[in-house]
């Protein structure tokens, strides 16, 4: 078969990869643009080549790649490679070039079968973080009802896909900007829409009778709608909130319930988990173990211990308690919820607002309290997104410092960085066995950031007396 490339093209009698005529495999990996000899860039088998060559094809590519990367292999390697200390471009911090004969040697002697397999994994690592990928993705929004009717079936699911998308976004929109700003939304239909959209998949369809039913998932294309904000000079929010554990804790006439039957403030609250926001809520089962962990009394008072017990039962570090007390008024009858919501994060206090509710006249009491428990889950998820707008153009650059003890640690971090809402770029420009020094782009004030880094389970602190900013990951390897 033909093999591409840059060089004449050659049949290969193999089914699987080119060979040279000896029948060493040729690979095309790690390949360092040389506009006079492109085939010469690649790390191959290289039977021919001598040692020197097929090192060379390894130091320019670590020298070919657009960052300031340090390699460790002292540590990583062992024995008398350790004194050398740190691979950075084409020379070791001795002083020595890589491609000296006494540092090949040395290396060529001790590690011939491993060494260049591990260098380049660290290499691998090193190369670049991706940034953009979301644990939990805010630019998909799934099961939107799809419901049409047409001439025939086909016309209906069109129609329906179309409207549905719509809707999708009109969702997306409002989940990630502030109620006030709502009005302010851009209209899209038809053809724009289609052009904010990445992909889409359809459950749950049925035909008939030239109706179309299906639940529809839109994927939108994130730099897309951030654009279509940024037009309309509308802020918008991206850092979704770890799951927040709600305890409805309801008071009247001078009794505290929590777990108790009945407790009509805890049944208000929608059991399913809300995610149509960036504050994902989640009710307690209310069953035995929970009941052993905390009571009323004690989510009042906020006992630090209990609420991080719980908060570990249910997954999650945020835990919201809601405490209602619902009272007659005696000149009309109505009713009234005074309501006192208070967020601890790891059993800290950080947030509480206070908000009375009068029942409209003649509504019953359960719609009453329902009512009131959206209006609250909405004050929570509009506070979480104020804390978290993106302002246009304010970017901001940082470097870290960040201390390892393992490779899985380092491949735990990287993975978390790469899921920070705001994130421009990680720019890898040191790595070693022990640290790793980045420099962040990223939109945002570094409260924003650190905030957003805490839902990933990032601590980011600043080190006044290294005079520099340290990541840790809480809960790494």
């Amino acid at each position: 078969m033909l093999s591409g490339g840059d060089g004449d093209g050659k049949l290969c009698p193999h089914a699987i990869g080119c060979r040279d005529e000896d029948g060493v495999p040729e690979t095309g990996g790690f390949q360092v643009e040389q506009p006079a000899k492109t085939a010469q860039g690649g790390i191959g088998a290289g039977a021919r080549r001598t040692a020197g060559e097929r090192l060379d094809g390894l130091d320019q590519s670590v020298a070919g790649v657009d960052i300031d990367t340090g390699i460790a292999i002292g540590q990583a390697l062992g024995g008398e490679i350790a004194d050398y200390g740190i691979l950075a471009g084409k020379r070791l911090y001795n002083g020595l070039k890589i491609l000296d004969p006494r540092c090949f040697a040395m290396l060529h002697r001790l590690f011939r079968p491993i060494s260049f397999a591990i260098v380049l994994f660290w290499c691998a690592i090193a190369l670049s973080i991706s940034v953009g990928a979301r644990a939990a993705d805010i630019f998909t929004v799934n099961g939107v009802p799809v419901d049409a009717r047409a001439e025939d079936e086909l016309k209906a699911k069109a129609a329906g896909i179309a409207r549905g998308q719509e809707a999708a976004l009109r969702q997306l929109l409002r989940s990630i900007t502030l109620r006030a700003d709502h009005d302010r939304l851009p209209v899209s239909d038809g053809k724009a829409v289609t052009q904010l959209v990445r992909d889409y998949s359809i459950e749950t369809e049925k035909f008939g009778g030239g109706r179309y039913i299906a639940s529809l998932t839109t994927r939108f294309k994130a730099d897309a709608v951030r654009a279509l904000l940024r037009q309309a000079n509308i802020p918008y929010a991206e850092t979704a909130s770890q799951p927040v554990l709600v305890l409805p804790v309801f008071q009247t006439g001078g009794v505290a319930s929590l777990w108790d039957d009945p407790n009509p403030w805890f049944a208000a609250w929608p059991r399913e988990r809300r995610n149509d926001g960036l504050l994902p809520l989640v009710m307690p089962v209310g069953d035995l173990p929970d009941i052993a962990v905390i009571g009323a009394q004690q989510a009042l008072e906020g006992q630090a211990d209990r609420l991080v017990e719980i908060g570990t039962k249910y997954d999650t570090r945020n835990v919201m308690v809601v405490a209602a007390t619902l009272q007659i008024n005696p000149g009309d009858g109505a009713m009234q919820l005074e309501t006192v919501r208070t967020m601890y994060h790891d059993g800290m206090p950080k947030q509480t607002g206070v908000r009375r509710f009068t029942a409209a006249s003649g509504e019953e009491r359960d719609a009453f309290l329902a009512g009131a428990a959206r209006a609250l889950a909405d004050e929570a998820n509009e506070s979480w997104k104020r804390d978290n707008l993106l302002g246009h153009g304010n970017e901001n650059s940082m470097a870290l410092y960040i201390p390892l003890n393992s490779l899985g640690n380092w491949l735990d971090i990287r993975g978390r960085l790469g899921g920070i809402a705001g994130m421009k770029q990680v720019r890898v420009t040191r790595l070693t066995v022990s640290f790793a020094e980045v420099t962040l782009s990223y939109v945002g004030n570094p409260a924003q950031l650190r905030l957003a880094m805490a839902q990933q389970n990032l601590d980011l602190r600043y080190d006044a007396q290294d005079a520099r900013w340290t990541l840790h990951a809480d809960g790494g390897n």
